[in-house]
């Protein structure tokens, strides 16, 4: 959805943000992007809803895909929330992280996992201040660690990827994209499994 955040984080520490972008109709994706946002501010204003958001609970879970393991740390007390909770969480963040190495199983060698551990676990307390996030997913795959987030306000979570990639902090390459969700479908298939542990 938010095409021109993926063009920028590729290159996020290469030095090279701007030459890749003309002729790409970077005007047009920003007007989207803002009308976007502004329509989901708007829905956000408006209601009064409010809950207390449970702590994450993951199961890991394996499955294939284009013949390589995947592995996927799943917060499944996601599946529990009410269609009206869920509705204040109607974006869905992914970012993923291009790492180098990988065993003869498809994970992450424990070195590199020591170097992107504490970016990933700030991530996640930076983008779930406030309430504004809800951790979904950790998936490794194919030298990629892809964290999934729920969001509830799109801009603030926006704003907030946008400051890591001016300060450089991040270890390893990565793209983003933030998309609307509003029936969780990009989520079915992590938590449609776990529909019938619901209370």
């Amino acid at each position: 959805m938010i095409r021109y955040n993926q063009i920028l984080t590729r290159h996020s520490n290469r030095g090279e943000v701007f030459n890749d972008i003309i002729g790409l109709g970077i005007t047009s994706l920003i007007i989207v992007k803002c009308f976007m946002l502004q329509r989901t501010i708007e829905r956000i204003h408006v209601t009064n809803t409010k809950f207390v958001v449970p702590e994450p609970s993951y199961t890991l879970i394996q499955r294939e895909d284009e013949g390589a393991q995947v592995y996927a740390a799943v917060n499944t007390t996601l599946a529990t929330l009410e269609n009206d909770q869920r509705q204040l969480f109607s974006w869905q963040l992914s970012l993923i992280l291009e790492l180098r190495t990988e065993d003869d199983k498809g994970l992450t060698l424990p070195e590199e996992s020591k170097e992107i551990e504490p970016f990933c676990q700030q991530l996640e307390i930076d983008l779930r201040e406030g309430g504004n996030a809800i951790p979904l997913a950790r998936i490794t795959w194919r030298k990629t660690r892809e964290l999934l987030f729920r969001v509830y306000n799109p801009v603030q979570a926006d704003e907030l990827i946008k400051s890591i990639i001016e300060a450089e902090t991040n270890p390893r390459p990565f793209s983003y994209s933030i998309d609307p969700d509003e029936h969780w479908k990009l989520t079915d298939i992590y938590l449609k499994q776990f529909a019938n542990t619901k209370s």
